[in-house]
């Protein structure tokens, strides 16, 4: 029984693929057009946005807070000399890039730009932009902006961010 509703299936199948108007429709060069221009519908449809901004800048700064982080597990907190290896503190930089640039890149991505580069050739525009953010990133999130008091390392790190985000910046606006 199943055999024979499968064969009629088949059958049914078959007929409507080899429909005489299909099969002449497919040897006319005005169906061969394509319906648009494929570089223009990319443009509609892919609008330029901030996302290698955002990629750049956010590698830069949670990479440095990986790698700082990773300096004082291992370095500050261990009483074993040879914890303190450059080789896990240099991949906890690179992991925390990692991660830094996929998160950028999604927030950048979620604001239009005018075109595709926006501040390609704004060096000094792009560079306070990483600045701010470094700053923002290592001084507001991790010291509250330093209302109790900062100690020296935390102020090493909050400068060191806000260096590495501009010249993420300057990067991206050169």
């Amino acid at each position: 029984m199943l055999a024979r509703s499968a064969i009629c299936a088949l059958a049914a199948t078959l007929a409507l693929l080899c429909d005489p108007a299909s099969v002449a429709a497919q040897r006319h060069a005005a169906y061969l057009v394509p319906v648009r221009d494929s570089t223009r519908a990319a443009q509609q449809v892919y609008r330029p946005t901030y996302w290698a901004e955002g990629a750049t800048v956010g590698a830069a700064i949670v990479g440095t807070t990986g790698a700082w982080i990773a300096y004082g597990f291992r370095c500050e907190f261990s009483e074993i000399p040879s914890d303190c290896a450059v080789g896990p503190i240099l991949a906890t930089g690179v992991l925390g890039a990692l991660l830094g640039g996929t998160v950028g890149g999604l927030i950048g991505g979620a604001f239009p730009a005018a075109k595709t580069r926006p501040l390609q050739g704004h060096p000094v525009r792009s560079t306070a932009i990483g600045t701010a953010a470094g700053a923002l990133w290592s001084f507001g999130l991790f010291w509250q902006f330093c209302l109790n008091g900062c100690r020296s390392d935390e102020v090493a790190f909050g400068l060191s961010t806000a260096a590495v985000g501009a010249l993420a910046g300057l990067l991206v606006g050169r």
